[in-house]
């Protein structure tokens, strides 16, 4: 088994390397969830805070499905469209979901820019020691009719001066650039704004010359095409544009020069951007396309019309409160708008959604807006239709969601509790309490109902970010409460109801036992020395993880009995937040824990072991990934002997698996699991040619190595295939890969002091 090593921790968190033994499987749960009379039809796709929409098949069939990036969360998450027409007709598919680049940050959308009819993939990528820009990742199919991906290029670039001197198309950190053929040629364009002193107001437009250099609309061969698209400019924070009174080209124009006086009704004549959101689309139907911009700290979306004018596209209109003939969107902050037809019909509807991370991603009443295009022409109207798409059909607590398992009826059933950050209201306001769902099942067949947003009336404290958990501290036969907050605090509740009876709580104790662990405590009851009384485990923002040891008389120090249990310290490789949980699987304690960075790392060798070094099974369990901010419970909910595990994310909702005994347990299985399509793009000191490889894959080295250098090879299913072992004068390598069958594979470089993995393709 495999010691947590820190020295390769930074990597691992976007390689997902991890090592099984006696590994457990897992299924996705059907478990039933009520709310109202609705019984949700997608309860556990997690919620949506800033979500992303995109059209894209996801299993060959010629039906468009469903992708939707979550920016709060870094994940994303497919949906399997069945195709009814006149119908929204999707239903959650977590198993397309590692398909994806999961973990990266501000955007994915999907477009087909090589007209091959499969989506490619088109995401903000930062490669090491860089400020970042568009990665694309090709689409195709495996075997299975599954979507997958190949990386086609780390870092769009473009040609700034028409001369080949390339350098990356830059997109702002909260920037949503518009993908769409702008100028009618067949091929892929990009608008954005862009770092610019001097027009940073301004939309940059990126041509693609794949079409006019004959590659029709295959390739990505981008130039600076215009330096003010529209010839229009930002203003102001009401998310008004200012239109040029002259068609003059942007260079030419004195409107756009650097100037110490502002024109007329501008708010000054500095450059001013902040965020913004572009999404091109030919909304008037008159050939010419128009563009929808959301901003930062706007609550409208902006539609600008457009018209030609002696070659110039000219934006002639603008409808700052889009649509303003309808309901217009009101979007708590910063919206975005992305259109795709969702029902059906053959007609692109629209959908806006919030694309600033906090806090108005928890505004639960304005995630998703539906307006269904109603237009018998080539003209886009757009009729409102709810807030809530696809919403509706999910859990989501707003922002976060803390789980844990306590019978509060005493009925025999185990019920599910959850905290959460809160529901943000559109004045900024926060609305808080626990979260009660009532199992409505049975011993075998369990089904939860939400029965109370506020149980125990606890949001009369007005505590954010609430994590529960339940025991019987005070040994009088009933569950006792207790739970962290924001501030670290820790809050005990007494369960006064006494054995067999339904729930009564007594008045909260702030500050218990003056224990401060840090902020955003974890806390777990559990008796971790097997002594036969509770211990309170807690874990907190700075990431390492806090033993409190019961005396024997249900009190406690302030001080910790350990503050490195496990010696698991994961602010150490860039997360935080430890959120811990033990539980004994298959008559072993292991630890699964909760992070920042989302997942749950999996420990075991804790008997007879807590206050010293754990074992990782594996630091992505299971391969579950669901967003950021991981929060875990268990209990075997069906009476089969076996966990159910509960996951919590950052959208405020939460899935729940249920783990699988294997029939057989390998105890000789070390073999290292590798999820390919986890791995970011990342800065590497060697380089491979040709990529993609036929026969041979060449290995150069930047630097001459140190050390001896170990290559391995592993396939899709991280399968170790090929290994091979350079000299310390071997500048270049070779490895024969001849009989590796087409399709995608990873290359791990590794010697002593240094270890990195790198994606490359097989084509024959």
């Amino acid at each position: 088994m495999q010691k947590l090593n820190f020295k390769l921790l930074p990597l691992l968190f976007f390689i997902l390397v991890s090592t099984y033994a006696n590994a457990q499987t897992y299924g996705v749960s059907d478990i039933p969830i009520v709310e109202g009379t609705d019984t949700l039809l997608n309860a556990y796709a997690g919620g949506f805070n800033t979500p992303q929409f995109s059209a894209i098949d996801l299993n060959n069939d010629g039906i468009d499905d469903l992708l939707i990036y979550d920016r709060t969360a870094k994940v994303a998450v497919t949906f399997l469209n069945e195709g009814t027409p006149n119908q929204v007709d999707y239903t959650y598919a977590p198993e397309y979901m590692e398909r994806f680049p999961q973990g990266t940050k501000n955007f994915m959308l999907a477009r087909d820019y090589n007209c091959d009819g499969i989506k490619d993939l088109f995401y903000f990528n930062q490669p090491f020691g860089s400020s970042g820009g568009i990665g694309v990742l090709k689409g195709s199919y495996n075997t299975d009719n599954m979507i997958t991906f190949t990386e086609e290029i780390e870092v769009l670039k473009y040609d700034h001066m028409g001369n080949g001197f390339l350098q990356n198309i830059f997109i702002y950190n909260p920037d949503l650039p518009s993908l769409a053929d702008m100028d009618g040629d067949g091929d892929l364009d990009i608008t954005a704004f862009t770092l610019d002193f001097i027009y940073s107001r301004n939309i940059f437009y990126y041509k693609n010359m794949s079409a006019e250099k004959g590659y029709g609309c295959d390739s990505l061969l981008m130039e600076l095409g215009h330096q003010c698209w529209g010839l229009v400019s930002e203003i102001g924070t009401n998310g008004a544009v200012l239109i040029s009174p002259s068609i003059d080209s942007c260079a030419g124009n004195e409107f756009w020069s650097p100037r110490s006086t502002p024109p007329p009704s501008t708010n000054n004549g500095e450059p001013r951007h902040t965020g913004s959101a572009l999404t091109a689309v030919d909304q008037d139907g008159d050939g010419n396309m128009d563009m929808i911009m959301g901003d930062v700290s706007v609550n409208f979306l902006n539609l600008m019309n457009t018209e030609e004018i002696s070659d110039t596209l000219l934006v002639n209109t603008q409808d700052s409160t889009f649509p303003s003939y309808d309901v217009s969107t009101n979007i708590f902050s910063f919206p975005a708008a992305y259109i795709l037809d969702v029902d059906n019909d053959g007609k692109e509807d629209m959908i806006a959604a919030p694309n600033e991370t906090f806090p108005s991603e928890a505004v639960t009443d304005s995630v998703a807006w539906w307006y269904k295009n109603t237009s018998s022409t080539n003209e886009m109207i757009f009729q409102f239709q709810q807030k809530d798409f696809l919403i509706n059909s999910m859990i989501d607590l707003g922002h976060n969601a803390s789980p844990a398992f306590f019978d509060y009826n005493a009925d025999g059933l185990i019920d599910l509790v959850v905290g959460n950050i809160g529901y943000c209201q559109t004045d900024g306001s926060y609305v808080f309490g626990l979260h009660l769902y009532e199992n409505i099942g049975t011993s075998t067949a369990p089904a939860f109902e939400l029965v109370d947003q506020d149980y125990g009336g606890l949001s009369s404290l007005q505590l954010y970010d609430m994590h529960p958990t339940f025991g019987d501290l005070d040994n009088d036969g009933d569950e006792d409460l207790l739970f962290g907050e924001n501030d670290g605090s820790l809050y005990y509740v007494e369960n006064t109801a006494g054995a067999g009876n339904t729930a009564t709580w007594g008045t909260p104790i702030a500050d218990y036992a003056n224990i401060d662990p840090g902020d955003k405590s974890t806390p777990q009851f559990f008796d971790l020395d097997d002594d036969g009384d509770l211990d309170i485990i807690c874990g907190e923002a700075n990431g390492n993880i806090n033993f409190y040891e019961n005396d024997g008389s249900n009190t406690f120090s302030s001080t910790p009995t350990s503050q490195t249990i496990g010696f698991i310290d994961i602010n150490t490789f860039g997360s935080g937040e430890s959120a811990p949980h033990f539980a004994e699987v298959g008559g072993e304690l292991q630890l699964f824990l909760g992070h920042m960075q989302g997942g749950l790392i999996n420990m075991n060798n804790i008997t007879g072991n807590i206050l010293g070094t754990y074992d990782t099974l594996s630091m992505q369990w299971e391969n579950v990934y669901n967003g950021l901010y991981s929060k875990v419970a268990t209990a075997d909910l069906d009476g089969n002997d076996t966990l159910e595990v509960v996951i919590g994310n950052v959208r405020g909702g939460f899935g729940i698996y249920s783990l699988v005994k294997p029939e057989e347990p390998d105890t000789n299985n070390d073999t290292t699991i590798v999820n390919i399509m986890n791995i970011s793009s990342i800065n590497t000191t060697v380089n491979l040619f040709p990529n993609p490889a036929k026969d041979i894959l060449n290995i150069s080295f930047e630097q001459m190595p140190n050390h001896p250098v170990d290559f391995r090879i592993y396939n899709p299913l991280g399968q170790l295939l090929i290994e091979n072992q350079a000299n310390l004068s071997d500048r270049l390598f070779s490895m024969n890969v001849q009989n590796l069958s087409q399709g995608i594979y990873i290359l791990e470089v590794h010697s002593r002091d240094h270890k990195e993995f790198i994606k490359f393709n097989i084509q024959h």
